[in-house]
């Protein structure tokens, strides 16, 4: 008490002699490296703002400052051009500064910190030392004497002046979300503004001309939404963000703040000289300081935010994919290591009591998007790790082996089980002593930042740590996530761990009130006596008594003073909640926002409604108002929002933030009470934390449920046993639970359990089918049905049942339209499709099944090169079947939607050669003009042809046929207009044709094609009455032939008329029968045998 007595007697004798140094604060001030460091030092927090205006830095306190501004003018010499002014009431402070420094600036504690920081070393002045200060008799509004003449002479009447026009300046904050960019906008009052969507750009116009700080806002924006521009005309503000066309804008406000969410879109910016690592870390600070007192960014993210998928956090080794906006950290250790986690200001402090060198790099990019910056101080016997994020992004701690993982994501910074804080007497002296075992050696280290000194004693227990905050006028002991975080506020302060617990000691023991040390309870903060969820107390007279209770209540909103009507809403509104009437409950609020728009920006409303909402099941409507602004410091909302945002989706990701803060429940009306318990219940379970499981269940076993609840309490209690391992015993809580009154946990606890029989082999899988299929008509229309057919689907596919899986699939994807999991189902289906179509898992299929079920689902076919190789494989497939029709119609379907160009061309001619194989000669020639391309190639172009030319054939058009040929040499050709000219009998020509692809009596032995082409050839000839090139064949390949399965036919063939006599018609009959040519379709139908139909081209 006589250190406070003597403090006040020397402020006071510093106030009656300099007018620059004031009563109420503290000034200190540092030069490092690269920028300069102010701190004012409050007893408590203030509000202010601070920013660059006109290149001057103008800080306004709401309460007057002190310290010494001469001192401070010496230490910015190297960033200012003239001393620091200050106002007569001591509330704002002006300094010229050097062009391009820029400033930024963030609390800690209650104290304000501004560095100025010049994009290089600032020259230093000639003259570095400003003028003393003024005798005391010089009036306060004499102009103070420049440094420089080049500088601008500001003095106190100037500083009033602007003082005054910057009563209406607007606050800049910005901060950096998992997947969006907020903006935060405090205006000096209320301001209407409308928002406009162009092209590649979003522009605000406020009704309302004030200055915003472009300089401010453009360094805390992303590349991709730079530059930001400001322009006053006409008493309007305008502002505008250049936001590509695909990305999102979303705006909202709250008192006197308005607030944007960005998402750039796939606006590329250009690109940046790489940071250096100082660079990098002012650059990371910057983008998450916080420009006023409280930290809009701060708030828990919207439900609504926007959801663009390529806003998915990038995915590391350290950061499991299904847990949703989180990312982990893994410090392997070898031998047990104590930890502590906490968080000052922008930083987050990971200390451990051992020391090892830690790849920082690497650590920073596991930590993306969310960990912008992070170093390791130079400690010789401790690890400590300082890493920036954004300001509601904080980690949580959990052990694997020996190693600590830090998981970050959207949550505040908590521990699960808080550390109990009782103070103690020893001797005369008091201290505090803080309960957990297996202390580590506490560590001294002073903040780079602030300065101050930190007593940190990293801890063993998982998730034990100090909350809430607490304040002594010796020290503070702020929230950690792990361990203990000791402040000192005076000399003399220790922290020593021993086996028991932590003591916490000042020399010549803490001031601690003599009652609280008699007491012996644990120190906390008092209650929050205006509480926006005391719900207990929002019941007014006896339940039974409901009808007489709200007439009253109903009576008291006539009141004709609109403040008393809204209060008496009010609270007929929680009266309604509180007895379970929500739909009449949200009525009243309704008429509340109607009479009056502004009560949706207070908490209360905000409170109660989300509440009512919640327990209507309206999940992103509750989570959308417990979001809100003004709930951004409830711990009750806190547990309200995840609670919504776990039935939204991922509830594993909310389980911490409601074990953290899961106390807040246990004064809740029973009802209430078991609905939110057992939501965190389930996310517990679904994260895998026993600890926080137990928690709520022995919370919901010490309430008394009705018929009910009780089968909620038996089916979470059994996936808990399930989920750690007692199976026998989930299954007798399932059993149980589907005995229940409560239809819907009937079913849910149903399938459960046969679904872990079916694990532990006790039913087969067709038992398993048989079970879901009859549980999905009891239970039909939401994410329940969803669930079961789109297990069925993969049950069905496990089968090998892929009509009926598809089937299933595709009732999902009708039934669920409007449901996000719906795109699994379809997923799902492309996939079974693939498997099917492409990896050539129909082959196990009949034809005809295959082609059905591919006729069925056709509209899973994907576009393009993937699509096409499925009709190909199947095409091929169906024509080696002989399903000819079947082949035509994919093949037709694949010429008339899919495919273009050179491939169209292609796949017409293997569609004419499936007509002509079928009989359809005119179809072949019309497809063939269908596809018909310029450019196809030689060889392409020469098999169109020849397929042409045969059809033609077909149609008896010998002629067109022949001359399609043209002068085609190929032996294709030769084959195709022999055979032409042998269906038409015109034996001449076609002897000739034969002719040339004979080959030569003395190359040697025939082989059997050749054979044969001899013996067509000798059959034409004879057929024309060629005698005398017959008697020639004869003679030349007689003897070849001799040696081949033809030699009797070719004898008979070209046996000489005077030698004896031949019949004619016994030649022809034995050609017929020998089948003596081989056409150009039997060549084909031969290579179809052994190649698919595809390989033709």
């Amino acid at each position: 008490m006589i250190r406070y007595v003597r403090l006040l007697a020397i402020l006071a004798a510093l106030c009656l002699s300099t007018p620059t140094v004031l009563h109420a604060a503290g000034l200190r001030t540092a030069t490092r490296d690269g920028y300069a460091r102010l701190v004012f030092d409050w007893d408590s927090p203030v509000r202010y703002s601070a920013d660059v205006v006109g290149g001057q830095l103008v800080m306004q306190f709401e309460t007057p400052i002190g310290g010494n501004i001469a001192a401070a003018n010496q230490a910015l010499a190297e960033y200012v051009t003239g001393p620091g002014q200050l106002s007569p009431d001591g509330r704002t402070l002006i300094f010229p500064l050097r062009p391009s420094v820029t400033m930024r600036t963030f609390p800690v504690g209650n104290a304000v910190v501004v560095d100025l920081t010049a994009p290089t070393p600032p020259p230093v002045a000639a003259a570095a030392k400003p003028t003393p200060p003024a005798a005391a008799k010089t009036p306060a509004t004499a102009p103070a004497q420049t440094v420089a003449k080049t500088s601008p002479v500001v003095n106190t009447d100037q500083a009033l002046a602007l003082q005054g026009s910057l009563s209406s300046t607007v606050g800049v904050r910005a901060a950096a979300h998992p997947d969006f960019f907020r903006v935060a906008l405090d205006w000096p009052g209320k301001t209407n503004y409308k928002v406009e969507r162009g092209d590649d750009k979003v522009t605000v116009t406020f009704d309302r001309a004030a200055p915003i700080n472009l300089d401010t806002l453009n360094r805390n924006l992303p590349a991709a939404l730079r530059p930001a521009t400001v322009a006053v005309d006409n008493g309007h503000t305008i502002l505008t963000f250049p936001v590509a066309a695909d990305g999102q804008f979303h705006d909202f406000s709250t008192a006197n703040t308005i607030a944007f969410d960005l998402v750039p879109g796939s606006k590329v910016a250009k690109s940046e000289p790489s940071p250096t690592k100082d660079s990098a870390k002012a650059s990371a600070k910057n983008a998450v300081a916080d420009k006023g007192k409280k930290e809009l960014a701060a708030a828990a993210d919207k439900s609504s935010k926007p959801t663009a998928k390529h806003s998915t956090p990038t995915e590391t080794a350290a950061a499991p994919a299904d847990n949703a906006g989180q990312v982990s950290l893994t410090i392997p250790w070898t031998e047990p290591t104590a930890v502590a986690v906490f968080r000052r200001a922008e930083f987050t402090w990971v200390v451990f009591d051992r020391y090892q060198q830690l790849d920082v790099d690497k650590l920073q990019k596991a930590g993306a998007p969310y960990i912008t910056f992070i170093e390791q101080l130079p400690f010789r016997n401790n690890t400590i790790l300082r890493m920036v994020t954004p300001p509601d992004i904080n980690p949580s701690v959990r052990r694997d082996g020996l190693s600590w993982i830090l998981d970050f994501r959207a949550m505040p910074i908590r521990p699960t089980r808080p550390i109990d804080i009782r103070p103690q007497v020893k001797g005369q002296e008091t201290s505090l002593f803080a309960a957990v075992s297996e202390g580590g050696r506490t560590v001294g280290v002073e903040d780079p930042e602030v300065g101050d000194m930190l007593l940190v004693v990293p801890v063993i227990p998982l998730s034990e740590g100090v909350y809430p905050d607490r304040s002594f006028p010796d020290l503070d002991l702020p929230t950690t996530a792990q361990g203990i975080l000791v402040v000192p506020k005076s000399d003399g302060v220790r922290a020593q761990a021993s086996q028991t617990g932590v003591d916490i000691e000042v020399d010549g023991g803490m001031v601690l009130s003599k009652a609280l040390v008699d007491s012996g309870e644990t120190v906390s903060p008092q209650a929050n006596a205006n509480a926006n969820f005391n719900i207990a107390d929002w019941q007014v007279g006896h339940p039974e008594e409901y009808i007489k209770t709200k007439q009253a209540l109903e009576a008291a909103t006539s009141d004709e003073r609109p403040e008393i009507k809204q209060a008496a809403r009010l609270r007929f509104a929680r009266f309604e909640f509180v007895n379970g009437f929500y739909p009449e409950a949200l009525g009243v609020l309704r008429v509340m926002r109607d009479a009056d728009s502004d009560i949706e920006e207070t908490a209360p409303f905000r409170a109660v409604r989300g509440a009512t909402e919640l327990m209507m099941r309206r999940w992103p409507e509750a989570s959308d108002d417990l979001n809100h602004l003004s709930l951004a410091s409830d711990d009750d909302a806190h547990f309200w929002l995840a609670a919504a945002r776990a039935q939204i989706g991922h509830p594993e990701a909310q389980a911490q933030a409601m074990i953290q803060s899961g106390g807040v429940i246990r004064d809740y009306p029973s009802k209430v009470k078991i609905t939110l318990a057992l939501i965190a219940l389930d996310a517990a379970i679904a994260s895998g934390d026993e600890f926080g499981a137990r928690g709520f269940l022995d919370i919901l076993r010490k309430e008394t449920a009705d018929a009910t609840q009780q089968p909620m309490i038996d089916y979470l209690d059994g996936k808990l046993n399930q989920k750690f391992g007692d199976l026998q015993v989930a299954l007798q809580d399932y059993r149980k639970a589907e005995a229940g009154a409560n239809f819907y946990y009937s079913v849910l606890a149903n399938r459960d359990r046969l679904e872990l029989e079916h694990q532990l082999g006790t039913i087969s899988t067709a038992d398993l089918i048989e079970g879901f299929e009859k549980l999905r008509y009891r239970w039909r229309g939401d994410d329940v049905e969803l669930g079961l057919l789109l297990r069925l689907g993969d049950l069905y596919t496990d089968q090998g049942d892929y009509g009926t899986a598809l089937r299933t699939l595709k009732l999902t994807t009708e039934y669920f339209q409007d449901d996000p999991r719906v795109d699994e189902a379809a997923i799902k289906m492309s996939g079974l499709f693939e498997k099917l179509y492409l990896d050539d898992e129909s082959a196990k299929m009949q034809p005809v099944e295959a082609i059905g079920l591919f006729d069925e689902f056709r509209s899973l076919v994907p576009p393009g090169d993937k699509g096409d190789e499925m009709i190909r494989k199947l095409a091929d497939r169906l024509v080696s079947v002989d399903l000819l029709d079947q082949a035509a119609v994919l093949l037709e379907r694949q010429v008339q939607f899919r495919v273009t160009g050179v491939d169209r061309a292609r796949i017409g001619a293997r569609l004419a050669l499936v007509y002509l194989l079928n009989r359809e000669p005119q179809k072949a020639v019309d497809i063939l003009h269908d596809t018909e391309e310029a450019d196809t190639g030689h060889d392409l172009n020469s098999q169109r042809r020849r397929l042409e030319a045969r059809a033609l054939t077909d149609l008896g058009k010998i002629d067109q046929a022949i001359l399609m040929l043209g002068a085609d040499t190929s032996l294709e050709s030769r084959q195709l207009r022999a055979e032409i000219y042998w269906r038409s009998q015109d034996w001449g020509n076609a002897a000739k044709a034969i002719a040339e692809m004979v080959p030569e009596a003395d190359a040697g032995a025939l082989s059997e094609p050749d054979a044969k082409l001899v013996l067509d050839w000798a059959t034409a000839l004879t057929l024309a009455n060629d005698d005398r090139t017959v008697s020639r064949v004869h003679q030349r390949y007689g003897g070849l032939m001799a040696n081949t399965p033809y030699k009797d036919a070719f004898a008979l063939i070209t046996t000489p008329k005077e030698k004896g006599v031949m019949d004619v018609k016994s030649v022809k009959s034995q050609i017929e029968q020998a089948e003596n040519f081989k056409s150009f379709m039997v060549e084909y139908k031969d290579m179809l045998g052994q190649k698919p139909l595809s390989a033709i081209n």
